[in-house]
């Protein structure tokens, strides 16, 4: 499948746009979330194989459109990495079902292409010398497929492929290698072949012993591996972010280039091929998370963002700014990767980094597209009046568009946006609606506690739209003059009309659903407003001990 395509591509074709495979309009779906070409996404499936399905925006069938599109050009890549691309295009524009690089067919033409500089241990790759970090991960792939191609053993190439070169989910186990292998063997047996092919490449990568691999490296590729032996120095043990700040700073590289190479890199300067649960949850991760955040974007928050997760819920994994949300998956603290709210504010921060603006301040626009929000007002008033004449119709459709309670657009067109001196009472509304009196106040109160959340406390954590900047900063103007009003509805009243300059008469809908929201009560008196739960966060820390990197293969560099 796709998971071998990247290595097996040539690294000329990585940057080519996902458009060349001939997706459509999914390829503009794929380059809104950072995915605009084949490098990009393939080795984003090399992190994570269900990407795919994964993508808000994408259907199903969306996504298997273009897995088959990717399957077909596996079926395309000749010995060299290289595609045929008037035959790719000459193709359906979907392929069978069940096709990809497991099912194509193996020739025994001989290798005709450019012959590799030869040296005393073999050809010498990468063909060229690396002069910069990207040139040198970039090589990596190239590398590997030379490594498999002069492998003699098929147990060996089955370990390389289907364990060392594979994220945690998905590789094969000792017992699937064992029973996969052309020779039977055990999985104990397996298991040492294993330690003894990762002693292998870590002696030609680290320690620039090549005589066994069969291939020869270049100086400039193998002096990378020793870079980061310098850099890492003596340490044994190291945690995940401090790992690939380091990687970074030893290869001048950025993490998503990085993050495709991760099993390999880590199983190499590990020495082991089994990695702990806790980095096997950051590997995962969107390696953007790994990028620092702006002190601005730092202190910003996480109840002002939508998230799909309540902030008291947040608060209780001691999570209240952006900047905890992102130490936490730095850490590995926070809400487990298994669970719900864990799988939900992974998918969330990521879009929220693809959304960070050059400028440094987020786009909330793209963000709520990402998210699938619904922005609301479709028009940002420009004038107060425009504000309060919108507002019956904006605050149902926010009603709405939250799913607040079965019957609460109901009530609030029935109870809220009218005057009062039409307002029906809880039994009238119970029996227009077919329900109790009881239900209709519950459902009401439950309705203008969410509205107040979000439109005084700006608690947008569980909102489904995305609110305009001159609507909420109405609101804000509109708390300040019922604060200063001391309960009375009528200097309410007063204070609107000349503050913000509208007729007493033209404002009264408006000015009931403004007293409604904020005194979280329709009519004139006085509720009592709720106070915001205290919540007290418990520690992110956590021991470090089952997330550290044993840097064992450095030991015989120092």
């Amino acid at each position: 499948m796709s998971h071998s395509l990247f290595y097996r591509l040539d690294n000329s074709l990585h940057s080519l746009p996902v458009s060349k495979i001939g997706i459509g309009d999914l390829a503009e779906v794929l380059q809104s979330v950072g995915l605009g070409t084949l490098g990009s996404l393939l080795g984003r499936l090399e992190i994570e194989p269900r990407t795919l399905r994964m993508i808000v925006g994408l259907r199903r069938d969306d996504a298997d459109v273009i897995q088959r599109r990717l399957d077909a050009l596996s079926l395309m890549v000749d010995d060299y990495g290289f595609v045929d691309w008037s035959e790719f295009n000459g193709l359906p524009p979907i392929s069978p079902v069940g096709e990809g690089p497991d099912s194509a067919s193996s020739t025994d033409e001989p290798f005709v292409g450019p012959v590799a500089p030869q040296s005393p241990f073999g050809p010498l790759f990468p063909k060229c010398d690396v002069t910069n970090g990207e040139e040198f991960v970039s090589s990596i792939p190239e590398v590997i497929k030379a490594i498999l191609e002069t492998r003699g053993s098929e147990t060996d190439r089955l370990i390389l492929t289907g364990r060392i070169l594979r994220f945690p989910e998905e590789r094969m186990t000792l017992e699937q290698v064992a029973t996969a292998s052309p020779v039977q063997v055990t999985r104990e047996r397996i298991r040492q072949k294993e330690a003894k092919l990762i002693q292998l490449l870590l002696s030609a990568f680290v320690l620039g012993r090549q005589r066994k691999l069969g291939i020869s490296l270049r100086t400039s590729f193998t002096g990378y591996w020793k870079r980061a032996s310098e850099w890492f120095g003596a340490k044994e043990e190291i945690n995940f972010p401090d790992f690939l700040d380091g990687l970074q700073t030893a290869w001048d590289v950025p993490a998503e280039l990085l993050f495709p190479h991760l099993p390999l890199i880590l199983t190499i300067l590990t020495s082991k091929a089994s990695i702990p649960e806790v980095l096997r949850a950051q590997m995962k991760l969107d390696p953007g998370l790994f990028l620092p955040l702006s002190q601005h974007l730092r202190s910003v928050p996480l109840h002002s963002i939508p998230l799909g997760e309540p902030a008291t819920d947040l608060a209780n994994h001691g999570l209240t700014t952006l900047g905890d949300l992102w130490d936490s998956f730095r850490s590995g603290a926070g809400p487990s990767p298994h669970t719900r709210s864990g799988k939900n504010l992974r998918k969330v921060a990521s879009l929220l980094r693809a959304s960070i603006s050059i400028d440094g301040s987020i786009d909330f626009f793209a963000y709520a597209k990402a998210m699938n929000l619904e922005i609301l007002p479709e028009h940002d008033p420009d004038s107060a009046e425009e504000f309060v004449e919108a507002l019956p119709l904006i605050v149902e459709k926010i009603i709405r568009a939250n799913s607040i309670t079965a019957r609460a657009a109901d009530i609030f067109r029935m109870r809220i946006a009218v005057l009062r001196a039409s307002r029906p009472t809880l039994e009238q509304t119970a029996l227009a609606l077919g329900t109790y009196g009881p239900s209709v106040k519950r459902e009401e109160s439950i309705m203008l506690t969410a509205l107040n959340d979000q439109l005084v406390d700006g608690d947008f954590s569980t909102a489904k739209a995305l609110l305009q900047p001159n609507f909420l900063r109405y609101w804000r103007e509109a708390a300040d003059f019922y604060a200063s009003s001391h309960g009375s509805f009528g200097s309410f009243q007063v204070q609107t009309s000349l503050k913000w300059g509208i007729p007493l008469p033209s404002s009264g809908v408006g000015t009931e659903i403004l007293w409604a929201v904020l005194d979280e009560y329709p009519g004139g008196r006085r509720s009592g407003r709720k106070a915001r739960p205290q919540v007290v966060p418990s520690s992110i820390s956590q021991s470090s001990a089952p997330g550290l990197i044993r840097l064992r293969g450095f030991r015989s560099v120092h």
